[in-house]
């Protein structure tokens, strides 16, 4: 598979140019690019979070850990609360994300298994637009948009796993070739299955991606127009 520098670097690359792209066809604004931008990085890190102790995983799980404690604090913030609570409040999230939940998740999964999917991909995107609509408020077309790159950075980073299991100086196909961009998981038929359903629950829940497709048809149109 490949290495963590590599990863990052990819991840880098194909999420700017993709936000970038996003900026000149006037489907996202400056703001929206930036974050667009962090979050396919970001994605294209996460599938190794169940690599126990891989730098990925401390990386990816530290970075998440901080993005939703803010998302904690951002929505708490309209309660009205003092600083030194909201502070607090960030604090404590940010040691049972990282520590606790970042704990059981090790524990409970294998590395290339549930996480390093399609499926897992999805879900991460799916996420990322429920935490964007329901705990930062944001409309529906800016929430498929960020979710989108979350997705996309994640599938970038299960792509150059699939890449790296192909020996290309002796063309020949490596064992680890098929583990990495996975639709199923035998090993584990009953997670899989339980994921996809999630997905599908989440879909529902999300607000509709209407708007984003209308406005991403509609900058492409105009750019391809001109």
């Amino acid at each position: 598979m490949a290495s963590f520098h590599t990863h990052v670097t990819v991840g880098f690359l194909a999420s700017g140019i993709l936000a970038s792209g996003a900026l000149i066809i006037g489907l996202a604004n400056p703001v929206e690019a930036v974050i667009c931008w962090g979050l396919g990085t970001l994605g294209s890190l996460l599938a190794d979070i169940d690599a126990d102790n891989s730098i990925p995983t401390r990386v990816a799980v530290g970075l998440l850990a901080i993005t939703i404690a803010f998302a904690i604090i951002f929505f708490l913030d309209h309660k009205g609360l003092a600083l030194i609570y909201l502070l607090g409040i960030w604090f404590v999230s940010f040691i049972l994300l990282r520590f606790l939940i970042f704990a059981i998740v090790t524990k409970i999964t294998v590395h290339r298994g549930l996480f390093h999917s399609v499926p897992a991909a999805i879900f991460w995107g799916l996420g990322t637009i429920a935490i964007a609509t329901y705990v930062l408020n944001q409309p529906p077309q800016r929430a498929w948009l960020v979710g989108s790159f979350g997705t996309l950075g994640y599938l970038v980073h299960l792509l150059l796993d699939e890449v790296y299991s192909v020996d290309w100086d002796n063309q020949r196909i490596k064992r680890s070739f098929g583990s990495a961009f996975k639709l199923w998981y035998s090993a584990n038929w009953g997670g899989i299955i339980a994921l996809y359903i999630v997905c599908v629950g989440m879909y529902f829940i999300n607000p509709s991606p209407k708007p984003f497709l209308n406005a991403l048809h509609a900058s492409v149109k105009i750019w391809i127009d001109f």
